[in-house]
């Protein structure tokens, strides 16, 4: 009877152990979500419409930027 006992309590400690390190592989990942999520792009504005777009799909002109290509254009032919 001390056996088998024995062998249950080894084996509801090894669950106890397994549970414990997937819940803390869990929480590493979302940890790591989060910290990508907050580390986002920087918006600029348009000139002309003053939509808000990333940077890196910005079409820049000196120091001013434009959501597209057109509205460089109209910036640039001042209407």
């Amino acid at each position: 009877m001390g056996r088998i006992l024995f062998w249950i309590v080894l084996a509801l400690a090894a669950i106890a152990l397994w549970r414990g390190w997937q819940r803390a592989q869990r929480r590493a990942r979302m940890t790591t979500k989060r910290k990508t999520a907050v580390a986002g792009e920087s918006m600029v504005a348009c000139r002309v419409c003053g939509l808000n777009v990333p940077r890196s799909e910005a079409v820049v002109d000196g120091e001013h930027s434009y959501c597209s290509e057109e509205h460089r254009r109209q910036a640039r032919s001042g209407g």
